[in-house]
């Protein structure tokens, strides 16, 4: 991608944040963050919830952003897990030091955490849609697959469960991209140390900076609770609708359904420093990127 179109991209995509779906912008109030989930496995037509945990979907296509690291992939893309299930290598990865190990560890308890929720979903597109019969056959593999997923989840307790913060904090200390928003999620940022705060915006801004979707959508997303300004975390929003059409539409969805209640509308004055901010973290991605 040349830096020209890839400026032309992220233009439109800004524009169309900042004063097309502005107009669905809701009334503010502050709540607790929506964490999307890093699931490779998750379907992108979720119903909307409450959000009951740090690591619960946002809403519909919440989980099509998926973290940027190669070596997380889906748990039938790995060498195969036994009967012993998911539990001894997520207590090997927090015995370990290796950042990486943590960070699968991290990914499978997020995967566990709402797999009986796509589950159901997939059972009730079976039950209650009638499908084109590929499409049917493609959500009875989603299903099975789920299902197969199930069982290795089912080792996972409250114990691994608890882990969570230690492991993903584990990654983020080994700079895995994407960790340390996953550790914003799991902790109270007002009750950390100074330093602990400090260390933990930092990683959070260098993941932004190097492009990973579920860092600028969930730090936008977490309100006041991580620290970040409004201007800031409007322009992390920018970023990632230029990331691709699908996170622009998604971003709309959220806009319009009145996901971001954690944000006041933007005046003129903040929208023309998240433009600016934005502008600059895209250039600075692209610059990242091997050329095409």
């Amino acid at each position: 991608m040349s830096p020209t179109f890839a400026k032309f991209m992220g233009a439109i995509a800004l524009a169309a944040l900042l004063f097309g779906a502005y107009s669905y912008w809701p009334a503010a109030q502050d709540r607790q963050p929506t964490i999307a989930t890093t699931s490779t496995t998750a379907p992108v037509a979720l119903p909307s919830t409450a959000a009951s945990s740090p690591i619960a979907l946002p809403l519909a296509l919440a989980a099509s952003a998926v973290s940027n690291n190669d070596f997380v992939k889906a748990p039938n893309q790995l060498n195969p897990i036994g009967s012993e299930g998911y539990a001894p290598h997520i207590d090997r990865a927090h015995l370990g030091d290796d950042p990486k190990s943590a960070w699968q560890a991290v990914t499978w308890l997020q995967q566990c955490a709402i797999n009986n929720t796509n589950e159901q979903h997939f059972q009730l597109i079976l039950d209650s849609a009638t499908l084109p019969k590929d499409a049917a056959a493609a959500i009875a593999q989603q299903l099975q697959d789920t299902r197969v997923e199930g069982r290795r989840c089912q080792t996972v307790v409250a114990q691994h469960r608890a882990l969570l913060p230690a492991l993903a904090l584990k990654a983020m200390r080994g700079q895995v991209v994407g960790a340390a928003a996953v550790y914003a999620g799991q902790v109270n940022f007002s009750t950390l140390e100074p330093a602990m705060q400090a260390e933990l915006g930092g990683a959070i801004r260098a993941d932004a900076g190097a492009g990973d979707a579920m860092t600028l959508l969930n730090t936008a997303l977490s309100g006041k609770a991580w620290g970040f300004s409004d201007e800031e975390r409007l322009s992390y929003l920018a970023v990632y609708a230029s990331l691709g059409p699908g996170n622009l539409a998604h971003l709309k969805g959220l806009l319009q359904n009145g996901a971001i209640t954690n944000m006041a509308p933007p005046t003129d004055a903040q929208k023309a420093q998240a433009e600016v901010a934005a502008q600059k973290l895209i250039d600075g991605i692209k610059a990242r990127r091997p050329p095409a």
